[in-house]
């Protein structure tokens, strides 16, 4: 699956929002971004990539907390999440997670996120070859199983 992928995406908010401080204009381009985030994950969803990625968006050095951007399944379907996740000591869990949609993460959380997009879909790709790969292994060895099978005696 050879995909080409922009090197460069530019987004552009018009000129009367830049020089409006209003919180007004601020609703106003916040609900701009959620719309074309809202369109990256559709995107992703009709693309059908069937696999899971993540790539690590924050990571807070004082609590060990990294934050994640997945694109994996959820309750409904293939969502973009947010991972907050810390290793733990204790001998319970080696790793603690907190996932919920990206659409539920604050603004900051969503405006880091879309710095990530591009890396996000190009961890898909790599995800589906691997996966490809498996699967091809998993048909060889059903393969040769089958033909064992049949060349078993009577």
């Amino acid at each position: 699956m050879a995909l080409k992928l922009p090197t460069k995406t530019v987004v552009s908010v018009s000129h009367a929002a830049k020089s409006d401080s209003s919180p007004t204009a601020l609703d106003a381009d916040t609900d701009s971004l959620n719309e074309k985030i809202r369109e990256f994950e559709r995107a992703l969803v009709e693309r059908r990539f069937a696999v899971s990625a993540r790539v690590q968006i924050d990571y807070h050095e004082p609590t060990g907390v990294r934050t994640e951007l997945e694109f994996g399944k959820w309750a409904d379907g293939w969502r973009l999440l947010v991972v907050d996740s810390v290793e733990r000591t204790d001998a319970a869990s080696n790793l603690s997670e907190n996932k919920d949609i990206l659409f539920n993460a604050s603004r900051d959380v969503r405006l880091e996120a879309t710095q990530h997009f591009l890396e996000l879909t190009r961890a898909l790709v790599r995800a589906v070859e691997f996966e490809r790969q498996r699967v091809a292994k998993a048909v060889n060895a059903t393969n040769e199983a089958i033909a064992f099978v049949k060349g078993l005696p009577r």
